[in-house]
């Protein structure tokens, strides 16, 4: 059994301890030492965490660096270059990051996570970079700067693919949530009602469409890697974007929300409450514990949001939090019975 070096000593002193209370002989302590040992210093994760410190001071050298006067005249000099020199320069940087970056990943003596996941950031980088530079020299539409965001979404996520990197299947993810919403919002030249939905209700229903795909993909095999973090994104956006709806409803303008009542906005309310309610009791007939926390949460933050809406003028804010305070004491007397062992 290995120890670490506080339970080695731990264990040593109660086993000495022990013989001399006359609970074990000298015999059986030694054998019971013989099965302990402690653990060795795990050297990867050391050279991990110094080479992230080095990264760090290298960056911090490298502002140093252009802080400097020389530095700044070069850097004007370098500015004042074609538009056309940074797009190639970028474009090579992409192709030399990605290709390094596969060289760390197959190298049996160059490993590091941490090392090879900053140079496919700084591919993403580049290859944006290079996308704003071609826009600026062909004079491309306004329309195709929000195609070059999806374009670079789905190269983020081609690199997250294949070299299984899950902080840039997330990055990946998230440009492409953020381009579902500058997509709409341009469809109809910019107004906050697309196709009879505000911008929360677009992302309700693009989350639940997001998911339908994303069971659709696992079932002909694609993401299985990803799916479960793909998931959670996924619904993480679903119960962000309804607990918006249940706050501010479909309403487009700051005045056509304040001139609603709370009884307009309880329909969504209602909904959220009975999907939060879903979640919970499937997940405690199913025994995922991720379903229970995030039932009981929506449902809280619901419970909040209607109090919000409906008694936050009539009644003083006190009892709120007095409510608050009552509900968190018998929650922690109840958590078992809420969320299960």
């Amino acid at each position: 059994m290995k120890l670490s070096k506080k339970q080695y000593v731990l264990v040593e002193r109660l086993l000495e301890n022990w013989v001399e209370k006359g609970l074990l002989s000298s015999d059986q302590k030694q054998l019971l030492s013989s099965d302990i040992g402690r653990k060795a210093v795990n050297w990867h994760r050391v050279a991990q965490n110094m080479l992230g410190l080095a990264v760090f001071f290298m960056v911090i050298a490298f502002f140093q660096l252009v802080a400097d006067e020389w530095v700044l005249r070069l850097l004007d000099n370098f500015v004042a270059l074609s538009d056309g020199f940074f797009m190639i320069l970028l474009g090579v940087l992409t192709v030399t990051f990605i290709l390094v970056a596969w060289f760390v990943q197959n190298s049996a003596k160059v490993s590091s996570r941490i090392f090879e996941e900053a140079l496919l950031l700084m591919s993403g980088l580049s290859f944006g970079g290079m996308l704003y530079y071609a826009h600026v020299i062909f004079e491309w539409q306004p329309g195709t700067q929000i195609l070059q965001l999806l374009t670079g979404a789905i190269m983020i996520l081609c690199l997250g693919y294949f070299f299984r990197s899950s902080l840039l299947w997330l990055l990946g993810c998230a440009l492409f949530f953020f381009w579902f919403g500058l997509q709409t919002a341009y469809a109809d030249d910019w107004n906050a009602v697309f196709w009879g939905m505000n911008l929360a209700v677009r992302y309700l229903v693009f989350s639940a469409v997001f998911m339908l795909v994303l069971q659709g993909l696992k079932k002909l095999g694609y993401i299985t890697r990803f799916y479960s973090l793909t998931l959670q994104l996924g619904l993480l956006l679903m119960w962000f974007s309804f607990w918006m709806c249940a706050l501010f409803g479909n309403y487009a303008s700051w005045e056509a929300w304040e001139s609603a009542t709370a009884l307009q906005l309880l329909p969504w309310g209602m909904a959220m409450a009975a999907l939060a309610f879903y979640f919970w009791r499937t997940g405690r007939r199913k025994k995922r514990q991720d379903w229970v926390w995030m039932g009981s949460l929506a449902f809280f933050a619901d419970a909040c949001t209607q109090y919000f809406l409906f008694l936050w003028e009539p009644l003083p804010p006190v009892l709120f939090f007095f409510i608050l305070a009552v509900l968190f004491f018998v929650i922690g007397r109840k958590a078992e019975v809420i969320w299960g062992k």
